[in-house]
């Protein structure tokens, strides 16, 4: 069986990963990324909402950057339905008042985003290289001057970075309600070690309808692969008071040979509790009558895709963690600047 050390200047952590098809194709996967590729981590968490207000001045700045984009895009359409949304709607009034409701604006444009995307991929498998539709409505079907490509997806691509530098500030009831019970994971991913910041194409590998039968929301597995996915899958839609029953709202869907570890929530916050677990929330009654709600059917691959155990070592990862943000005085802190030090590591796979 297939396993993985974390090498630090402390000692090792040991994983131990489950011996199926779909990790075996993992494996394979992570082998070769780790030959051609550096690899880092991040500790990213769940759900994602910065309690610190943005201040108004960049909230508006992004307010306009984002009308701005659907403004360019509309500007280089050449026929069919323009950008869905009224960028005059999108006020600082309507994004900041209620929440909730904001978040749900966020959640329509974002949704215009991700069907483009997908549907402007099926136009040009057809054969087609400028033309995709903003909804499943043969009506919002469009096209662009393809002199001005570079500016559509430029704008296309604006569109998605604002509106999540906008929604990690929407203080939902839920993400409220769950802000000192997060959810935090210690994904270790790889980065290109070419100037070029892009992967070789093989590099990203789809999960295959066969894979989801090793699905699993088991709480004593604590190793998973990490979030590839055009849309949100159902933790960060239900954070986001979106619709589970959306085309865009799926399981992962894809990997590029990166893994994630559960690690306590204090980690980011001092005050969190230490034993917050995605398996515990997506089989809370709060998550699962959300999806009665859509009449949407519960699957462990929402919970995710899990690899392994952590069988020896783990609170020797410690030495890799990031203070909390709301510890300034934290000693992993430079002296001369905000940004955390990462400590160095090695990841070695045995097979």
């Amino acid at each position: 069986m297939a396993s993985i050390d974390i090498k630090t200047t402390v000692g090792i952590t040991h994983i131990e990963l489950l011996d199926n098809p779909f990790v075996e194709k993992w494996t394979g996967i992570f082998s070769d990324m780790l030959v051609k590729y550096d690899i880092g981590y991040v500790v990213p968490v769940i759900p994602c909402f910065d309690t610190y207000p943005k201040p108004i001045s960049d909230t508006l700045q992004d307010i306009q950057n984002l009308k701005d984009a659907i403004c360019s895009i509309n500007s280089v359409l050449t026929s069919g339905a323009k950008f869905p949304f009224d960028p005059e709607k999108i006020t600082i009034n309507a994004i900041r008042d209620d929440h909730d409701e904001g978040q749900k604006i966020l959640n329509e444009i974002h949704r215009y985003f991700t069907t483009a995307g997908r549907t402007i991929n099926e136009c040009r498998i057809e054969g087609s290289l400028n033309c995709g539709s903003w909804t499943n409505d043969p009506s919002s079907k469009f096209t662009w001057n393809v002199f001005h490509e570079s500016e559509f997806f430029n704008s296309h691509a604006a569109i998605n970075t604002i509106v999540h530098e906008l929604d990690q500030y929407q203080a939902t009831f839920r993400k409220k309600q769950d802000i000192y019970d997060q959810m935090v994971s210690l994904e270790f991913s790889f980065n290109n070690k070419s100037e070029v910041l892009l992967f070789e194409k093989e590099a990203f590998n789809h999960i295959l309808s066969e894979d989801y039968v090793y699905a699993d929301d088991n709480e004593d597995l604590d190793v998973w692969v990490t979030n590839a996915i055009l849309g949100k899958d159902y933790i960060e839609a239900y954070y986001d008071h979106d619709d589970p029953s959306q085309w865009d709202v799926t399981p992962i869907n894809g990997h590029s040979g990166s893994f994630g570890i559960n690690v306590p929530g204090n980690w980011h916050h001092h005050k969190s509790t230490d034993d917050n677990l995605v398996q515990r929330l997506v089989k809370s009654n709060k998550f699962q009558n959300w999806l009665k709600e859509y009449n949407v059917k519960y699957h462990p691959s929402m919970c995710g895709m899990p690899l392994g155990k952590v069988t020896r070592g783990k609170s020797l990862l410690n030495w890799l963690k990031m203070p909390p943000y709301d510890c300034p005085l934290s000693p992993w802190v430079t002296k001369n600047s905000n940004q955390w030090i990462h400590r160095p590591f090695e990841v070695i796979l045995n097979v």
